[in-house]
């Protein structure tokens, strides 16, 4: 599965010191895409997702996903 992230080099992955907007695109079999928005979900300050395509087995989405403390 493509775990389509672009993070600069010199960007911290956490702790976010506030919330802040990431949006992850999410590209692979559904059964591995369902699994990986559900932890993104309980993970996450708040999150969305929308489904982009359906290729066969494979699903394309967006996620816009809050991060940090409360």
């Amino acid at each position: 599965m493509n775990l389509g992230m672009d993070i600069p080099a010199d960007e911290q992955l956490s702790p976010f010191p506030f919330p802040r907007v990431v949006v992850v695109e999410l590209r692979g079999p559904a059964e591995e895409v369902a699994a990986v928005q559900a932890w993104i979900e309980a993970q996450a300050l708040y999150s969305d997702a929308t489904t982009v395509g359906v290729f066969g087995g494979k699903v394309s989405c967006q996620m816009n996903v809050v991060v940090g403390e409360e």
